[in-house]
């Protein structure tokens, strides 16, 4: 009886022989030697990590304090619909968002950021100004019209001349942001829808210059 074992894996290839006159334990042990050896030189294959899947690279740990750390530096990455959307350790920094008490209003807002970005004339520091101030009632109070006087009152609080909102009908869009009505003590100022959408742009401005 002879005996003819062929055997191949890859690179790795190996036959083995016997006679019918030779030792056949001696075969079964050459052949046992061999898949030892064989065992030996097969290199293991690892496990993929747990957060690692076929096709995927492991991601960082500390990718998710970065992406974090990202976000907030640079704040909110679409238009802001809410200056609560804003988060309040930057806010804070640079608008104090007022009060309000059974309808009236306590306190009002106040900027304590930087106003020089609001624009380079005393009218559109005013005008603008006005437009953060009164975004800042609507979006945290739902207060949307005030007496005139007591914005201007709160312009001046924000280091913006006071006077200078007589002028605001000199600044482009000033009808689109604001409605005024009256005149003297009875004058009333109210927002206007896109003047909420420039007040929060102009919040914004504010919020990353004081970075």
């Amino acid at each position: 009886m002879e005996i003819h074992i062929s055997f191949q894996d890859g690179p790795i290839e190996a036959e083995i022989e016997a006679g019918a006159d030779d030792d056949y334990q001696e075969v079964l042990n050459r052949l046992s030697d061999f898949v030892e050896q064989y065992d030996v030189q097969t290199p293991a294959v690892a496990d993929p990590p747990e957060n690692q899947t076929n096709g995927d690279h492991p991601k960082p740990s500390n990718a998710e304090s970065v992406d974090s750390e990202a976000e907030e530096s640079d704040g909110p990455s679409e238009e802001v619909t809410n200056l609560q959307d804003f988060s309040e350790d930057r806010l804070y920094r640079v608008l104090k968002t007022g009060s309000v008490e059974d309808d009236e209003i306590a306190e009002f807002p106040e900027i304590i950021g930087d106003v020089s970005v609001l624009g380079d004339s005393e009218e559109e520091r005013a005008l603008h100004g006005a437009v953060v101030l009164l975004t800042a009632l609507n979006d945290f109070h739902d207060v949307s019209r005030v007496k005139t006087s007591d914005l201007m009152d709160a312009l001046a609080d924000s280091g913006i001349e006071r006077d200078a909102f007589s002028d605001i009908d000199q600044v482009p869009n000033e009808k689109v942001y604001v409605n005024r009505r009256g005149t003297g003590g009875s004058a009333t100022t109210k927002i206007r829808h896109p003047g909420k959408q420039e007040g929060r742009s102009l919040l914004k401005d504010i919020i990353e210059e004081s970075l």
